[in-house]
């Protein structure tokens, strides 16, 4: 993928989602059997328990617009 790691699988979750202990049981038990590191952003790894967050990765990301007015644009749409 675009951030230069080998993606083994994929779950998503809604937005704001609140994982249950067997949810993360089962992800970090699958990340074990494909040998793989979870990942997930920061705005979702701050509501894991603490005892998880040293098993998963955070994955930085940052917005960037090509066309400077673009959030402009956007905005002003909601306003």
């Amino acid at each position: 993928d675009d951030a230069g790691a080998i993606v083994r699988g994929r779950r998503r979750f809604p937005d704001h989602h609140r994982f249950a202990a067997p949810e993360i049981a089962d992800l970090l038990a699958t990340a074990r059997a494909l040998d793989a590191l979870p990942v997930t952003t920061e705005k979702d790894w701050v509501r894991l328990p603490a005892e998880t967050k040293e098993r998963v990765a955070v994955l930085d990301l940052a917005v960037r617009f090509d066309d400077d007015g673009a959030l402009d644009a956007l905005l002003s749409r909601l306003f």
